[in-house]
């Protein structure tokens, strides 16, 4: 006997940057055997598709300036996750540990030998967090001088 398919509404604005997060979510629900349709959409069209008769479930990516959008999934009976912002209390975020990738990125290129590091990145939040983890682990391991970040402009 087939059960209907659990629908997964899935909507950010960078597909390109977020190729992996759609990877990951296919992945989970081919492992652990969710019967799940997941529907792309864009942000035009996540507020015609989202609901409790539209889609069982949402992974989104909101923006702090979408008060509105925030407030509307907040409220919701169909579950929600966001990515990458913890913007509100009801809604349940997936957020990464930036400093402690960019120790484990610093981690992985000592372990093969790289004496100097440079972090090169987007000026973000996320990226400036991240670039402080590198320098943290290579002050731990050089007793000469302190490893310091450089800014191009």
């Amino acid at each position: 006997m087939t059960s209907t398919p659990r629908r997964v509404l899935v909507s950010f604005h960078i597909p390109e940057a977020l190729r992996d997060v759609l990877f990951g979510i296919t992945r989970f629900a081919k492992e652990n055997h969710r019967n799940w349709q997941i529907l792309c959409v864009n942000a035009d069209e996540f507020s015609a598709n989202f609901g409790p008769k539209r889609c069982d479930g949402a992974i989104v990516l909101a923006r702090p300036s979408s008060r509105a959008l925030v407030a509307r999934l907040a409220r919701s009976p169909t579950p929600v996750v966001n990515l990458l912002r913890n913007l509100h209390p009801r809604l349940p975020s997936v957020l990464s540990d930036d400093l402690a990738i960019g120790r484990a990125g610093a981690a992985h290129l000592r372990s093969l030998g790289f004496k100097k590091m440079a972090f090169v990145s987007l000026d973000t939040p996320g990226a400036a967090r991240a670039s402080r983890g590198l320098p943290m682990h290579c002050a731990k391991r050089t007793s000469r001088r302190r490893s310091r970040p450089i800014r191009w402009a």
